[in-house]
């Protein structure tokens, strides 16, 4: 297998890996989009709509089993008519379409084509335009059938293994929502009657504590003994500011000790109390004779864990209730179905409970161990003062949400993403802390390896271009040299060797600039990127722009209209990437135009921005992709340009130039083969005299340079820069690596040495600091050629004494100006 094969083959395997990538992506989405959705016709939506889009379909449905009948009706659709919906309202297991199939089987059914099975209705079918379904059942975790989700294609089709995979996951969450609303459908139902139930007593309810220390009472009791919902009432201990405001007698007339009283005498004796009376006396002489019950609770362990006691008013003076409180044991099912770590602090961030999903994920063996802890010493990593600041701003009102990584109870390191809110009171003030914390470990894995991913895909780009440059230095130099050879006195050459010639040297350009557009978009994408700012007026950019893409419009005919205003707008930019902004916008226009088209180029003033169109009449780009147009790598299938190469970084490279100037850019068009219209906007700056605005970045001083030396341990690349460098009437000497360049040096005197950087032994770097410390390389320009044209290596090179440093392959232009410069200054 050749290098262009390998090449091919990892660019494959990279395009599948990122292909792969991105369904997972894709399919993490919509897993978790499902799982925010708060309603099932909602979550069902959802899931059809993220089904439909993971296998490329045209239709789909989401059907529900019926209990009461065992049939299928639809609950959710895209795509079908009334005839269809009627023909599939209810489907029974004995049916034989692809759900009924599905249904009997217990699995999936794939018709590939319903034109071809014998079972399938295919006038519905028509009717429906699909050829092809698949139905997929819903079922619980304990097997039983839930429902059917199906999908439609309108040609003959058969989803890949890889999409079905990736289905079975989506359905297995999918069926799980379904589980998920059911059962909260369930509870909300039982809150509601145990709500109606409460409410609907005319009983006084009170809630104990396992020591009797709380005590609160339900609506009928709070507003029988006057007291804010929630309140504790408790005799039991004394509360800090609330004074006696009530006695209680028996029936004798004495007064209750407060562990006389029924429901701490229930609890204490762990048996319960039947018919027990309480005189309640009031300060302002209101008086509520009462008669009641009082038991104990226990929890699954058969201790003690509250107590409680329901009496009637038997004064007849207060017949109202209120709906009780919302128990402990409720209040912890809710908690419970959360898949995420719950925890309720006190004020003072001590644990009051967990749930069992915190437990599982903590891996806790008893939850008991925990509670009455300070929370902050639950989190290692978390310093003391930042643990106590989160805690007090919660215990100000205020929601906090943070990430950090900690060790389970197991010694297993997660990462959580953490939200602590205040838990507010009847009074609105701030009674508890909730927190709750997820586990993102795989979702933070992910993270890192996407940019584990991204790293090696620089380090392959830089590495890739690196080992492009040598090989297309030499073949450019060879193909320079041969250019000078053909020409005779006369200045002319004949045959096709020029043309031959010309060709070659095209495609080398080529090359050479997708080697730096992929360097280009990995500095920019990773931040390396250094723009050298400096006032200049943008019609003298987008002049040069023309100028240098003059030759391609030529070459296709197309006529150019610039209309430029006579007034200065000024910009401070980057000249170069300026001009690399609409150089890529006009060889975009040019290549995307048929012959003889037009392009039209126009600027204004539009309050402080100043704004560019550049216009074409061209193959037009179509509605679904203008969305996605400066993408990277992503390219418009149309036929005009897809003969003159490039592989989508043009217009990336734009879009992220033009955002480091504070800009934006946009595209429009009318659709495939009405033209296109790219607008720059870019801000402008106040106007500067005239000799302080730059209309061109390169100008250099003449002066002749006569001997250069080459040292390159690669003789092709060193042969062929030297065999050009004598075509153009220079005395050169090659050198083949550092330590023969430094013995060449005292014989020759060059003006100029090109040094590669990557030599071996004495590298270019060490090479170009021991000829500064020569007589004779005091004064001589050194010109660094390498594969590496990053910032950190131009400025190792500087610092090593080069004075200008080029990426291989070197341009002859580049060879000119080093030729005329004079000595280094």
């Amino acid at each position: 297998m050749d290098e262009t094969e390998k090449s091919k083959d990892c660019q494959q395997c990279k395009a599948e890996l990122l292909s792969e990538a991105e369904a997972l992506r894709r399919l993490n989405d919509a897993s978790s989009r499902l799982w925010r959705t708060t309603s099932l016709r909602a979550g069902l939506e959802e899931m059809l709509v993220a089904t439909i889009e993971l296998l490329g379909a045209s239709l789909g449905n989401v059907q529900l089993i019926d209990e009461a009948t065992g049939k299928l009706t639809i609950a959710s659709q895209r795509g079908f008519g009334p005839e269809f919906l009627e023909f599939f309202r209810e489907v029974c297991i004995d049916d034989g379409s692809a759900c009924g199939r599905a249904l009997q089987a217990g699995e999936r059914v794939i018709v590939e084509d319903v034109e071809l099975d014998p079972l399938f209705a295919p006038s519905i079918a028509r009717k429906a335009v699909f050829r092809a379904v698949q139905s997929t059942p819903l079922l619980g975790r304990d097997g039983k059938a839930l429902g059917m989700i199906s999908t439609h294609f309108q040609a003959p089709h058969r989803p890949t293994e890889l999409d079905l995979e990736r289905l079975d996951l989506y359905v297995r969450q999918a069926s799980d929502f379904i589980e998920r609303c059911r059962r909260e459908e369930e509870l909300r139902q039982r809150a509601e009657e145990r709500e109606a139930l409460l409410d609907a007593l005319p009983a006084f309810i009170w809630f104990g504590d396992a020591q009797s220390h709380v005590i609160q009472g339900n609506r009928a009791a709070s507003e029988m003994t006057r007291v804010p919902r929630g309140a504790n009432v408790s005799q039991s201990v004394a509360i800090a500011g609330r004074a006696t405001y009530l006695r209680q007698l028996k029936r004798d007339g004495t007064e209750y000790r407060p562990e006389e009283l029924p429901i701490q005498a229930a609890i204490a004796g762990r048996r319960p109390l039947h018919d027990a009376y309480i005189d309640f006396r009031f300060p302002d002489g209101r008086r509520v004779e009462a008669i009641g019950n009082a038991a104990p609770l226990f929890d699954a362990s058969g201790a003690v864990r509250g107590g409680v006691a329901a009496f009637i008013d038997v004064s007849d003076r207060n017949q109202t209730e209120r709906a009780l409180r919302e128990s402990e044991e409720f209040n912890r099912t809710i908690i419970d179905c959360s898949p995420d770590c719950v925890k309720v602090l006190d004020l003072d961030g001590r644990l009051l409970m967990i749930n069992e999903a915190g437990c599982r994920l903590l891996e806790i063996d008893a939850a008991a161990s925990l509670y009455g802890r300070d929370w902050r010493t639950i989190w290692p990593r978390l310093a003391a003062n930042e643990a106590g600041d989160v805690l007090e701003q919660a215990k100000a009102g205020r929601t906090l949400h943070f990430e950090e990584l900690h060790t389970t109870f197991k010694g297993t390191q997660k990462w959580w993403d953490v939200i602590m809110t205040p838990v507010r009171g009847s009074d609105g003030s701030v009674v508890r802390i909730l927190s709750v914390s997820r586990d993102i470990t795989e979702r933070k894995r992910a993270e890192d390896a996407l940019r584990e991913a991204d790293r090696r895909k620089d380090e392959f780009l830089a590495t890739l271009a690196h080992e492009l440059r040598n090989p297309l230095a030499a073949i450019a130099n060879a193909v320079n040299v041969l250019k000078k050879s053909q020409h005779g006195g006369d200045g002319s050459a004949a045959g096709p060797t020029p043309k031959l010639l010309a060709m070659t040297e095209n495609q080398i350009g080529h090359l050479v600039r997708l080697v730096d557009d992929l360097l280009e978009v990995s500095r920019i994408t990773s931040g390396k990127i250094e723009l050298k700012k400096q006032p200049i007026d943008l019609a003298a950019v987008v002049r040069q722009a023309h100028e240098t893409t003059r030759t391609l419009i030529q070459a296709g005919r197309h006529h150019v209209g610039l209309m430029l205003p006579d007034e200065p707008l000024i910009v401070d930019g980057d000249p170069v990437r300026l001009a690399q902004i609409f150089t890529n916008l006009f060889s975009n226009a040019a290549k995307y135009t048929p012959a003889d088209g037009r392009i039209g180029v126009s600027m204004e003033r539009t309050q402080d921005m100043c704004v560019v169109r550049i216009t074409d009449t061209g193959v037009g780009i179509p509605a679904d992709m203008l969305s996605r147009i400066f993408e990277l790598f992503t390219q418009v299938d149309r036929t005009v340009g897809r003969s003159q190469g490039g592989i989508g970084l043009g217009l990336t490279l734009a879009r992220r130039l033009v955002e480091l100037h504070g800009g934006d850019i946009e595209a429009r068009s009318e659709g495939v083969g009405r033209g296109s219209e790219f607008i720059v906007r870019l801000p402008l700056i106040a106007i500067l005299p005239p000799h302080e605005i730059s209309t061109d970045a390169a100008i250099s001083q003449k002066f002749p340079v006569r001997r250069v030396l080459v040292v390159d341990d690669d003789s092709t690349v060193a042969d062929s820069l030297a065999m050009l460098l004598e075509a153009m009437g220079v005395a050169v000497r090659t050198a083949y690596s550092g330590a023969e360049a430094l013995r060449a040096i005292p014989v020759l005197r060059p003006h100029l040495a090109f040094i590669d950087i990557g030599m071996p032994g004495m590298d270019g770097y060490e090479t170009a600091r021991c000829i500064r410390k020569l007589a004779d390389g005091k004064n001589l320009i050194l010109a660094a050629l390498s594969g590496w044209g990053r910032s950190e290596d131009r400025k190792r090179g500087e610092e090593a004494g080069f004075d200008r440093h080029y990426v291989k392959p070197i341009e002859v232009a580049e060879i000119e100006e080093l030729l005329m410069l004079g000595e280094r200054g």
